[in-house]
Formats: structure tokens, C-alpha cells, sequence
């Protein structure tokens, strides 16, 4: 029984010691922090941080490292030794290090700007533009990449950056600043979305004016102009296919970008409809009304409620109509005729005879 009480109180008295140990490391740090030994004061932060479980305490230990890293970074700052503050900086691991290591990478990239070396500085921008996405030197940032980009002939990534500066800050002046440069390239990048047009390539050429005319530049309106001009050509490959469905939709999407072709569009929609009727009525000069009118149907894909087609269906009905009797007509000629009722066939076939003429 004494064994046993002797070894409870062994344990307890180690883990009483251990855990005043862990205290005393707290609070050695904790004066050092205090007193603005800040090097040190990390030092013994991390050794009470490798093995505290202390929760609370953990966590105040951390937030005061932060503020250690944070003070140490900023007498870099304070000094404009940007490569250590930024380092130090981005170890503090904080929202206020991070309000001052936007300032340390927008320094290091116009360092080496002006060292002629524009890969090192899109890395410190891309630091801000990826991890820092609050910095308030987002803007002028995208503006100096844009300017970065053209130099490396990497259109793509400027239009990407200039579409990103126009969404999201339409209304900062390094917009605005920046679209002349963007106009520059309009023209290239249009003539060659009108290539792949050229070619035939219709989808291809209308994606690209999109994204082009997504962009606010000075040929927005010539770009609108230029996809209506494309879904009409789209438009006659389908005609050529009789899928009225997409000559429509074509239409209609020409229409979206370029209202004001309007009516044009609706002229060539008529003379679709008008060439549709001229088949339907190569049908009924053979009698093949049923089948003339499933043409005729066809201009209501071009044309709902379309008041011609409706007319000439209905005359085909009657046409019919009266075809039919001509044939009752003829029936009972026949049938008088082999009784040879002739004057009585005479008038039956006469009856036909005007039904169709």
C-alpha cells in the first residue's frame, strides 16, 4: 500500500513539474515579448508551443508570436528592406501582416521592373493577385501586368487581366487607362475571328467575338455587327439542310446582336417562306394536297401565326376538297356513260371539269 502511495505521488509531483515547466516557458517568453525581445521571444514561444497542451495558453502564445514576427517585419518595412519585411511578414501569418505584405511584393515587382526584369515581378504580382485578393493594389497591379504582357507578347493573359480589371473595378482609373492599350489589339484579334468565319468555321469565329466583345473597347458595336453578319451566313448552311429550326435560331441570334438588321433579317425570312410555298404548290399541281401542306407547315418554324401560309393551307384544303368531288363527279359520269346517258355524263363531267379548272 506504501508502494503504491509513493508512486501516485511520484507521478503527480513529475506531472506538476512538468507542467510548471511548460508554464515557466510560457511566461519567460511572454516577458520577453513584453519587453520587445522579439527574437528571443519566438525562439521560446516555438520550445513552449512543441510541447504545451494548454489550450489556452497555446493560443495565446501564438497570437503574441504573430505580433513578434509582425513587429520585426514592419522595422524591416520601416527601413523599405522589402524582401526580409515580406518574409518576416508573411510568417506572422496575420490579416494586419497581410495589409503590409501586399506593400512588400508591389515594392519587389517595381524593384525589378526597374531592373528590367519583368518574370521576377509578375511573381510578386501573381502573390498579390492570388493570396492577397483584398489588396488595394489589385487594380494598378493588373494594369502594370497588362502593360508586362503586351511587352511579352502574351495577348491572351492581357485580354484575361483586362476582362478581370473591367468586372470587378469598372470604374477605377487604371481601367480606364488601360483601354487604349486594349484597342490596340482589337483589330488583330477580330480579323482573325472573321478568318475562321471566312473558312467557314462559324461556331469558332462567333466564340471568339464573343469574348472580344465582352470587353469594353471602342469596337463593340463593329464586333456586334461583324457575329450578326455570321449567324446569316450560319443561317444558309442550315437552309441548305432545310432545318428551318436553326435558320430561325441563327436569325434570331443575328437579331440579338445587331437589332437594327432587323428588316433584313425579316426579308429573307419571307423569301424562305415564299420559297417553301412555291414547293408545296409544285406538290398540288399533282394532286398531292396531304403532302402540300406538311410543306407549306414549315414557314410556321420561320414565322409563327404566319397570315400568307395560313391563306394558301386553307385554299389547299378546299382545293382538295373539290378535287375530291371532281372525282365523285367523274364517278357518276362514268356510271352514266356506260348507260349511255350521254347528255346526263356530259353534265356530270362537266361538273368535274370546273372543279378543276
Amino acid at each position: 500500500m506504501k508502494l503504491k502511495i509513493i508512486l501516485f505521488m511520484l507521478i503527480l509531483f513529475i506531472f506538476v513539474s512538468a507542467f510548471c515547466g511548460t508554464n515557466t516557458r510560457f511566461n519567460i517568453a511572454h516577458k520577453l515579448y513584453m519587453k520587445s525581445n522579439y527574437v528571443m521571444a519566438i525562439k521560446h514561444f516555438d520550445q513552449f508551443l512543441d510541447i504545451s497542451q494548454n489550450g489556452a495558453l497555446a493560443t495565446q502564445a501564438e497570437l503574441e508570436r504573430s505580433d513578434c514576427y509582425y513587429q520585426l517585419a514592419y522595422k524591416a518595412f520601416d527601413k523599405e528592406n522589402w524582401l526580409l519585411a515580406s518574409r518576416i511578414f508573411f510568417l506572422a501569418n496575420s490579416e494586419m501582416a497581410d495589409l503590409k505584405l501586399d506593400d512588400c511584393y508591389f515594392q519587389l515587382a517595381k524593384q525589378h521592373l526597374s531592373d528590367n526584369s519583368p518574370a521576377t515581378a509578375l511573381e510578386y504580382y501573381e502573390k498579390v493577385t492570388l493570396f492577397l485578393k483584398d489588396s488595394e493594389f489589385i487594380p494598378e497591379i493588373l494594369f502594370n501586368r497588362i502593360k508586362i504582357y503586351f511587352e511579352l507578347n502574351n495577348e491572351l493573359a492581357a485580354f484575361d487581366d483586362y476582362h478581370f480589371l473591367w468586372e470587378h473595378h469598372p470604374d477605377n482609373s487604371f481601367t480606364k487607362e488601360i483601354q487604349p492599350f486594349i484597342d490596340n489589339l482589337m483589330p488583330s484579334y477580330i480579323n482573325k475571328a472573321l478568318d475562321f468565319s471566312d473558312s467557314k468555321d462559324y461556331d469558332v469565329a462567333v466564340d471568339m467575338l464573343s469574348k472580344l466583345g465582352l470587353y469594353p473597347s471602342g469596337y463593340q458595336d463593329e464586333i456586334f455587327e461583324y457575329i450578326c453578319e455570321i449567324y446569316q451566313k450560319k443561317s444558309e448552311s442550315a437552309l441548305a439542310q432545310k432545318d428551318y429550326a436553326q435558320v430561325r435560331k441563327d436569325f434570331d441570334l443575328a437579331l440579338m446582336y445587331d437589332y437594327s438588321k432587323k428588316e433584313i433579317i425579316v426579308g429573307k425570312t419571307r423569301d424562305i417562306c415564299s420559297k417553301i410555298i412555291k414547293e408545296g404548290n409544285k406538290l398540288i399541281t399533282s394532286f398531292q394536297f396531304d403532302e402540300a401542306v406538311e410543306i407549306f407547315k414549315q414557314c410556321y418554324i420561320l414565322i409563327p401565326d404566319y397570315t400568307t401560309c395560313t391563306n394558301v393551307i386553307n385554299d389547299t384544303k378546299k382545293r382538295k376538297q373539290e378535287y375530291q368531288s371532281a372525282l365523285e363527279f367523274e364517278e357518276q359520269a362514268n356510271k352514266f356513260e356506260k348507260k349511255k346517258e350521254y347528255a346526263s355524263a356530259k353534265t356530270y363531267y362537266d361538273k368535274s371539269y370546273n372543279l378543276l379548272h
